[in-house]
């Protein structure tokens, strides 16, 4: 399942949102990590596709309701699933 959904606390109602042709879907995936980055945006890093560990990261833009590859410099690191994540002063935490 490849699926997102939002929830509104207000009329307790679950909504699909259709992120077809709204940027690069994430593939699909569980145990990964999702955290709200700013005021419009969550990020998902890793998970694991039931073959391999991922590293990859998205963020989902929640106005315009539409994904992005967020790319990453410098020293990657390993796939990773299952795992505790927060944000911190700008900067996407977990442990090693």
């Amino acid at each position: 399942m490849n699926d997102l959904y939002k929830y509104n606390l207000i009329t307790y109602h679950w909504t699909k949102i259709n992120c077809e042709g709204r940027g690069p879907i994430p593939s699909k995936r569980y145990f990964h990590n999702a955290v709200n980055f700013t005021s419009t945006s969550i990020l998902i890093i890793g998970g694991y596709n039931g073959v391999v560990r991922l590293n990859d990261i998205y963020a989902f833009d929640t106005e315009k309701e539409q994904w992005s590859i967020i790319k990453s410099e410098g020293e990657q690191i390993e796939g990773r699933s299952s795992f505790v994540a927060g944000c911190w002063r700008g900067h996407y935490c977990f442990p090693q």
